[in-house]
């Protein structure tokens, strides 16, 4: 269904999730670096924020569950985790690191990356009709939610942006990573991006019955908040905590690892609709093919080191 409230307002998470870790740290939110290098302190208290939101919702807010639809056989979420893997490390980046903080920074690596990953992801998902019918008709038939749902998502996305305002007084690096992960990962769960057949909807472009065009506000909405919130400032303003360094990447060079690893990555993504953050979250909520997808992307990326 087409959910454009939740979506715009789990947007508004990513974008405040994003950028509270980047003008802390100096660090872009980049999920696949994060779930991909755990051994590192400084990725660890992300992953955890990111866990965290995924367990306070399972618990306390089930009727926010995201839609997992049963795989079409056994190799799917293996394969798709191993390309994924594979792909976001030869591309040093995957739909967060590079579309949703890449392209705000005027970033050229992560422009040709999006315009790599994208449309293989798309064309994937529709050749091999990845994505999942909906049962009351189609998939971009509008739907709203309550009016309490309405405020109390309000009053959730005042409560992450006090907590931001928190997050720079307290000038903690580590409750700053924390605090960064655990609302990305709120804004996943709100878009419908923490299961994958949200996005697969969405990849679903051209397949009217079964497109969703939810995931297009956000990136409309996360995007261009990011674009203006950024602007002029990323590797110039003093960072909110003390000890931290900008560490954004400022590579412009494209080469054969970021056109071979987008690839890869799409056709990972477009096949089981899991890109890295919600990866990490399919380990609360997934079970089996949850860990299945972890553990083949840890694999993909390791066999990706030497190259």
């Amino acid at each position: 269904m087409f959910t454009p409230v939740e979506t715009v307002v789990g947007a508004a998470f990513m974008h405040i999730g994003t950028t509270s870790l980047l003008f802390s740290t100096g660090s872009v939110l980049g999920c696949s670096g994060i779930l991909g290098n755990l051994t590192d302190e400084k990725n660890l208290p992300t992953f955890a924020g990111v866990i965290l939101s995924a367990l306070a919702t399972k618990f306390l807010l089930p009727g926010l569950a995201p839609n997992f639809p049963p795989v079409a056989a056994p190799w799917v979420s293996a394969v798709s985790g191993l390309l994924v893997g594979a792909g976001t490390k030869l591309a040093n980046g995957c739909t967060s690191g590079h579309m949703l903080c890449g392209i705000p920074r005027g970033s050229l690596r992560s422009f040709i990356a999006t315009l790599i990953f994208f449309p293989v992801a798309v064309l994937t998902t529709r050749v091999l009709d990845t994505a999942p019918s909906c049962l009351n008709g189609s998939c971009s038939t509008l739907s709203l939610p309550s009016t309490s749902q309405i405020q109390g998502m309000a009053l959730a996305l005042v409560l992450a942006s006090g907590g931001a305002t928190l997050v720079k007084k307290l000038k903690n690096p580590t409750v700053a990573r924390v605090f960064s992960g655990f609302v990305f990962g709120c804004g996943l769960v709100l878009t419908g991006m923490a299961g994958p057949a949200k996005t697969l909807g969405f990849l679903a472009f051209g397949d009217w019955a079964k497109w969703d065009p939810s995931m297009a506000l956000l990136a409309i909405v996360a995007l261009s908040g990011n674009a203006v919130a950024w602007y002029g400032k990323v590797g110039k303003e003093k960072l909110w905590c003390e000890g931290e360094k900008w560490t954004v990447s400022v590579r412009r060079d494209v080469d054969w690892r970021l056109v071979l690893g987008s690839a890869l990555f799409g056709v990972g993504w477009g096949l089981s609709g899991i890109c890295p953050g919600p990866g990490a979250m399919g380990l609360v909520w997934n079970g089996l093919e949850g860990l299945k997808w972890a553990v083949t992307f840890q694999i993909g990326r390791k066999l990706m080191e030497r190259l």
